[in-house]
């Protein structure tokens, strides 16, 4: 994912590895199961959060260090996180049998080393402006102390020794967080050069590597539809949504309109035939891409067919920079690595916002 503050234009680059699994057999696409030990004596361990990345499913290993899931969808991400341990992460392509082991943690807090409070107050303050812009009590992050930053003149990165905890009173959802890489960078245009973290007139790259896991907050029944109103909200106009029409060949029936920029605009999105997947492959054939989502007063999707005869509607355009490298889409919208820079609203503007990758949006 991508993010830019003022006064340098926003670009967002989805980097964000939210993976699935595939299937051989019926069996094997509904569950994956197995145990997990120690690396060094061979020991089962007891209570590891074994989860599938970007969503609600997970569980927590049993005595004997057992774990069973079944899979929302594929292909997809696995997640051991304990501890005591480095995180184990497996991109799957089936269910079935996994015996995990896990290594001895390399990084402690205690060998964190940070020149001085001021300094570290400073590079949390970057990374809250990035990470979290328009801070409110309706995102919490829990535990700021487990993020260490390095920063130099050109770049500037974060990352976690134990999950971050972030509570989403916006959404309903408790987020943990395994950060691999949060880089912030500066180039001169979407696809320009690198500059300086200080250049006034740049846009600013954010990237993020990271592992997610939800889980749901209780709440009262107004409550609950309180947050069911809020991840429509969300998901209405977001480049998943887009993505979902791009998947089902029907843009222009969920909100969207298109213009192609060169070469060729018959063909912006190729797919590549792909066996025995339902996620679906695709190549941009294009220089950039105009996107334009046209929904009613509560963010609904209005159609092409509909914008004739409504006296009012409203638009919002965000533009696609291709890469012309492939990625998937999976049947839901969601896409385990994009390889496009997204700029404008089609975008969520906080890395804690997001919605899980099963989050299902219910019928309106």
């Amino acid at each position: 994912m991508t993010i830019n503050r003022h006064p340098a234009k926003p670009i967002f680059l989805l980097t964000c590895f939210l993976l699935f699994f595939l299937n051989t057999s019926a069996q094997n696409k509904q569950t994956v199961f197995g145990t997990v030990t120690d690396s060094t004596t061979g020991q089962p361990i007891p209570h590891v959060e074994v989860f599938i990345s970007g969503t609600t499913v997970g569980c927590i290993t049993d005595n004997h260090g057992n774990f069973s899931l079944k899979l929302p969808f594929l292909p997809c991400t696995l997640v051991a996180d304990h501890i005591s341990f480095d995180s184990f992460v497996k991109p799957l392509t089936d269910g079935g049998n996994l015996n995990i082991k896990l290594f001895p943690k390399s990084i402690q807090v205690s060998e964190i080393k940070v020149s001085g409070k001021n300094k570290r107050k400073q590079n949390l303050n970057f990374f809250y402006s990035r990470f979290v812009p328009n801070k409110s009590n309706k995102i919490e992050i829990i535990n700021d102390s487990v993020l260490y930053f390095e920063r130099d003149e050109m770049n500037f990165f974060a990352k976690t020794n134990q999950p971050l905890i972030i509570i989403n009173h916006n959404l309903g959802y408790k987020i943990k967080i395994i950060i691999n890489e949060f880089r912030v960078q500066k180039t001169l245009g979407p696809k320009g050069e690198q500059v300086k973290l200080n250049t006034v007139k740049s846009y600013e790259v954010t990237r993020l590597t990271a592992y997610y896991y939800y889980e749901p907050l209780e709440a009262s029944t107004s409550k609950l539809e309180q947050y069911r109103k809020k991840r429509l909200q969300i998901y209405y106009g977001s480049y998943r949504h887009f993505l979902k029409s791009i998947y089902d060949n029907d843009p222009g029936i969920q909100g969207y309109e298109i213009k192609v920029f060169a070469p060729v605009p018959e063909t912006a999105f190729y797919r590549i035939p792909k066996l025995n997947s339902p996620a679906r492959e695709y190549v941009i054939y294009a220089d950039s891409l105009k996107v334009y989502y046209c929904s009613d007063q509560k963010g609904f999707p209005v159609s092409q067919d509909e914008r004739s005869l409504r006296h009012y509607y409203s638009q919002e355009v965000s533009t696609i920079y291709p890469t012309k490298k492939s990625f998937l889409i999976r049947e839901n919208g969601t896409s385990p690595k994009l390889s496009f820079i997204i700029d404008g609203p089609m975008i969520v503007d906080c890395f804690a916002n997001p919605l899980p990758d099963d989050y299902v949006p219910e019928l309106f």
